[in-house]
């Protein structure tokens, strides 16, 4: 800091200082959902995927909107799940495209969560409208087709995608009823609500309660609110600025360090995946502490059991054992099994 810095803006500016408050943002309380499924082959039957096989459908079946090229990487993938045949919906993503076209770090995509279980003809051509611009990855059409008078007469009837120069993305046999499975079964959210998913998170998991909870004094009416928005409650520009800083503090930077110097790692998908399983593991109620072991002398008191193919990779485990401890007796055959049934690299060290 230098003697004319505002501290104000100094401090503001630091990687861990988040721009503003946002409690479903910010909760350490978070709901994440499975990104490490397979897509399933020969489809015939939605109803009968698992909730694994529904969200790998799903990726593989959507297109990204991003600022840069589809080939460039995106550490945040952000799913927003939203009706866009509703004012609210189409605000939403209206405030996620001010903050998109300003940012190189973060892809949107679109989960269509309609109100109605049975559109019309014309409300089903503007969601496909709406996808095509997705697809062809332009904010600026995005834009206009989202425009409420614009979004009103595709919606009724009264324009059709002709009028604005697009053709109607083709869906699959499936269709919307995949978006809908989705948010329905597996994110548990009601018809119409909205919401966001960043790396696999699902934003908007906060603890409530009520004034007596708040003076100790336990009335058993305190809750968690997870995932929707409240039917009144807005998600700005400035909201998805602060969940892109705060998502890249917490995983995206690291991971994007140690893929820097891997081109064959260079996969916005790929990201999307281990960030979503790496923070998934690391948001348990339980503490785990990682601990070092220190080398010096170990010629003298160490096992060491190499894996039977160096060039695959392993698991390293280490064990510290008394070698003449009822533990050390029923641990050694166990780790001889692990060994022959998997990849394992064990270790052992005498006390």
């Amino acid at each position: 800091m230098k003697e004319d810095d505002n501290v104000i803006d100094f401090l503001m500016g630091q990687p861990n200082v988040m721009p503003r408050l946002n409690d479903r943002v910010l909760s350490t309380s978070a709901k994440y959902i499975d990104l490490t499924g397979v897509v399933a082959s020969g489809i015939k039957d939605l109803t009968t995927l698992s909730s694994h096989q529904l969200i790998a459908a799903f990726a593989d079946s959507i297109s990204y909107l991003t600022s840069t090229t589809k080939a460039a990487l995106s550490p945040l993938t952000v799913w927003m799940v939203t009706d866009v045949t509703q004012e609210a919906g189409r605000e939403l993503v209206k405030n996620a495209l001010e903050y998109l076209g300003n940012s190189r770090l973060t892809r949107l995509t679109l989960l269509h969560n309609p109100s109605e279980s049975s559109l019309s003809e014309s409300a089903l051509h503007y969601i496909e409208t709406i996808d095509a611009a997705l697809t062809s990855n332009d904010m600026k059409l995005l834009g206009k087709l989202l425009k409420k008078e614009n979004a009103e007469a595709l919606i009724i009837g009264t324009k059709s995608a002709s009028d604005f120069s697009v053709e109607p993305t083709q869906k699959s046999s499936f269709g919307l009823k995949l978006h809908q499975l989705l948010a329905g079964r597996v994110l548990e959210f009601q018809p119409g609500q909205r919401g966001l998913i960043a790396n696999g998170r699902v934003i908007g998991k906060s603890f409530t309660s009520c004034f007596f909870c708040e003076l100790s004094i336990c009335c058993n009416l305190s809750y968690y609110s997870t995932g929707p928005f409240d039917e009144e409650e807005e998600f700005t520009s400035d909201d998805v600025a602060l969940l892109e800083k705060h998502m890249m503090s917490t995983s995206g930077e690291k991971i994007l360090q140690f893929t820097q110097d891997l081109p064959q790692l260079h996969s916005s998908d790929l990201m999307m995946k281990v960030a979503g399983l790496l923070m998934s593991s690391a948001s348990g109620t339980t503490t785990k502490t990682r601990h070092s072991i220190d080398e010096r002398g170990s010629e003298l008191s160490l096992l060491n059991f190499p894996p039977k193919s160096s060039d695959a990779p392993f698991i390293d485990i280490t064990a510290v054992v008394d070698p003449l401890s009822l533990g050390a007796q029923k641990l050694a055959p166990l780790l001889l099994v692990l060994q022959e049934v998997s990849p394992r690299y064990p270790v052992i060290w005498y006390l």
